[in-house]
């Protein structure tokens, strides 16, 4: 042969990455969530029923998909897929959710199955198992089917030219380059629980009812600059409240009403007397709200970090008994529309934590059987928070504890009867505010 003879050289074809021989490779990891769901039990049957299906299993730490890199430890352990389970348990029902990945991230599949007992974990989780064990087998074939096909492609031969008679390199061709605003992302699988809150916090309805105090009552009357003698604080009074919240667990959206009654007597010791000079009243009020529950992050496995918008109204009064031409008591009541923000914690399963923010105008206001002007506009402010522990998966205590203050702005002169000492009521203004603090009992539905 001359220097210029065709050489011919055997090209050989590399079997693509990922291929391999013999059964699928699994990576397992491990189970987490509610103790009453047998986790470990779950996990055992998972495995058997993913060996029964001809696959080679292999454990790894608990992941949370959705997260960067949630397939690290698929690849780490040599494993061409991975299962992610979650198991739950609400109103005496346990339920998980298994979820099958290839190690780059695609989902293939999500069985969602329930049992009675913890005992039915193993089984009900070795059916999953040899369903989504069959679902990666047949994937594993079909790239190994593909690797094989490949090798059985003809030798490629290729030419080789002499250096001086090589021909000149192609030019290059110019690519559009693609802003980075612009480049195209890789999809990422993000998926979350229905309420990112623990079991115990999912129920359509949520009652509670409970027993305390209210406290620091105050009541001011004041005109310009200077308070009247018609202010009065109040001792501690017995407080009996009550509040259900209805709402859609997978949508967040829901709705609230809540009460709250409070009897009082008043020690009125003035000259000429009142009649009685120790009325009895109550304290009563009544409201509801639309909410939408926006669940921000998860915490552990069955807790979470919410805020809670809401929009609602309130009926508020104070009701006193009647004293005669010289009452110095007036009853009152005002209608206000009110919107604020909750922000709940709910680090463990049985465990929550909410602070409450609200704020509102008043759109009506009365007084009765004198008044203390006319018309009457105002804003309210309130502040609280409570804490809630359950017990069971229905049943659990609460505390609460909040702080109301309303201002009302009237007009005119008033009919009520003031002290020789005070200014006329002539375009006077009423405070009033109390803090209320109570405990009770919750069920959830």
């Amino acid at each position: 042969m001359t220097a210029r003879s065709v050489l011919l050289v055997l090209a050989l074809v590399a079997i693509p990455l990922g291929a391999h021989a013999g059964p699928a490779k699994v990576a397992v990891a491990k189970v987490k969530g509610s103790k009453k769901a047998n986790p470990a039990g779950f996990e055992s049957g998972l495995v058997k029923g993913l060996k029964a299906a001809g696959v080679t299993t292999i454990g790894v730490a608990a992941v949370r998909p959705g997260t960067p890199s949630f397939t690290a430890p698929a690849e780490e352990a040599g494993a061409d897929f991975l299962v992610v389970t979650e198991v739950r348990y609400a109103k005496k029902k346990r339920s998980a959710t298994v979820r099958l990945f290839t190690a780059e991230g695609e989902e293939l599949k999500s069985v969602r199955t329930s049992y009675r007992k913890p005992a039915g974990a193993k089984a009900a989780a070795a059916k999953v198992g040899k369903q989504l064990g069959a679902i990666a087998a047949e994937r594993a074939a079909e790239a190994e089917a593909a690797a094989a096909a490949a090798a059985e492609q003809p030798r490629v031969v290729a030419p080789v030219v002499p250096k001086d008679e090589a021909p000149p390199p192609p030019a290059p061709v110019a690519t559009a380059a693609v802003p980075k605003d612009e480049a195209p992302e890789a999809e990422v699988s993000r998926r979350r629980s229905s309420s990112g809150l623990g079991d115990k916090e999912d129920g359509i309805v949520r009652l509670s009812v409970g027993v305390g105090t209210q406290m620091g009552s105050a009541y001011t009357v004041a005109v310009g600059g200077d308070v009247t003698g018609l202010a009065y604080t109040l001792s501690p009074l017995l407080l009996v409240t009550a509040h259900v919240v209805v709402r859609a667990p997978r949508l967040g959206l829901g709705g609230e009403v809540w009460t709250s009654f409070v009897p009082v007597k008043f020690v009125v010791d003035v000259d000429p007397p009142v009649d009685p000079n120790e009325p009895s009243g109550r304290f009563f009020d009544v409201g509801g709200a639309v909410s939408y529950r926006l669940n921000l992050t998860d915490i552990g496995t069955s807790g979470g970090l919410y805020l809670t918008p809401l929009v609602g109204a309130e009926y508020a009064s104070m009701t006193a008994q009647g004293q005669g031409e010289n009452t110095v008591v007036v009853s009152y009541s005002g209608i206000n529309v009110q919107g604020g923000l909750r922000i709940g914690v709910a680090p463990m399963e049985d465990l929550v934590f909410e602070l409450e923010g609200r704020g509102g105008l008043l759109l009506s206001y009365s007084e009765g059987p004198t008044t203390t002007g006319e018309g009457g506009s105002g804003f309210i402010v309130r502040v609280g928070g409570q804490v809630r522990y359950w017990f069971t998966d229905m049943f659990g205590a609460y505390v609460n504890a909040g702080y109301s203050y309303q201002r009302v702005g009237l007009t005119g002169t008033g009919t009520r009867v003031a002290f020789q000492e005070d200014p006329t009521l002539l375009d006077a203004t009423v405070f009033n505010g109390d803090f209320k603090l109570s405990t009770g009992l919750h069920v959830s539905l």
